[in-house]
């Protein structure tokens, strides 16, 4: 329950809607280390799934340890928040790679990607095509740029167009 359910995945998601509110306000702090962010949200993340590892026990996965439970829980998603906040306000090399063309795209499909990574496409291309990791890898990430090139960017802009925009309201400070 604390793995899939919304109370296991709550906390990630109301730290993103608190990041983009702080980063729509101008409130997220700007460091003179360049990279300070960055850097501990990698450090942080790399710990929690270290630790998540090792405390794997009897269990398929360490993220089933109830101690990986907290890690998968709040630590690895407090170091995701420091990561994204540093890509957001820092000039690093790494936001320079994922700010190009290629990682736009693949961040643009990734949704797509979500929803096939696992199940009957996967399960498919497997079974007849390949069962190479590398490979499969590969094949989903082109299948699902394909599904956002073709299905999911036409269906936004269409619903888009007929939208009503709403103003945006900025609070104050």
């Amino acid at each position: 329950m604390l793995l899939y359910t919304f109370f296991g995945r709550s906390i990630e998601f109301y730290a993103g809607i608190q990041l983009a509110l702080w980063y729509r306000r101008g409130q997220l702090p700007i460091y003179k280390m360049r990279g300070l962010l960055t850097v501990l949200g990698l450090i942080v993340m790399a710990v929690a799934l270290t630790g998540m590892v090792w405390t794997r026990g009897g269990y398929t996965f360490g993220q089933e340890h109830p101690f990986g439970v907290a890690l998968n829980n709040v630590m690895l998603p407090g170091g995701i928040l420091l990561f994204f906040a540093g890509l957001l306000t820092e000039d690093t090399w790494l936001r320079r790679v994922l700010s190009c063309a290629p990682a736009q795209l693949l961040g643009k499909s990734s949704y797509a990607f979500y929803l096939i990574h696992l199940g009957i496409i996967r399960n498919w291309l497997a079974e007849n095509l390949t069962a190479h990791n590398g490979l499969l890898f590969v094949l989903l990430n082109l299948l699902a740029i394909a599904l956002y090139v073709g299905v999911e960017k036409p269906v936004n802009q269409w619903f888009r167009r007929r939208a009503k925009p709403i103003p945006l309201q900025v609070q104050p400070a």
